[in-house]
């Protein structure tokens, strides 16, 4: 994603390469998952398959989506936190799973969410946005 106009890129907060990596990861995965043998895809080595070839204007919306999907999944987890007649102001993952739980299209993520939430919590410290 280096060929994005910089004008366009300013509106970005994610980092376009961390989600052109994550692309290919994927991609990959399930070509390894799908075609284990296919003569189609190009092989590297034996058993491996060759990273898949990402356009720069694909990556931009992938960005973009993945930027507007966590802000909309933010805003109905501080919902959730709000409806449960809350009044902390940090954000936590009970809040997610919560909104997770009540939105249709994020079913996707329920075997996720469940998982996740046994993990145990490092810390109750908010996120820094510096860190991120």
């Amino acid at each position: 994603c280096t060929n994005i106009p910089k004008d366009v890129m300013k509106f970005l907060e994610l980092k376009p390469r961390a989600v052109k990596r994550i692309m290919r990861r994927a991609c990959v995965e399930e070509l390894k998952m799908t075609e284990t043998s296919s003569s189609k895809q190009k092989v590297a080595k034996e058993g491996e398959v060759a990273p898949l070839e990402i356009r720069e204007d694909a990556c931009y919306i992938m960005t973009r989506a993945c930027e507007l999907f966590a802000m909309d999944l933010a805003k109905r987890g501080e919902l959730y936190m709000q409806n449960q007649s809350s009044n902390r102001r940090t954000l936590g993952l009970d809040d997610l799973l919560g909104a997770v739980e009540r939105t249709d299209y994020c079913d996707f993520l329920l075997d996720v969410a469940r998982k996740e939430s046994d993990v145990p919590n490092v810390s109750n410290n908010p996120v820094d946005d510096n860190e991120v």
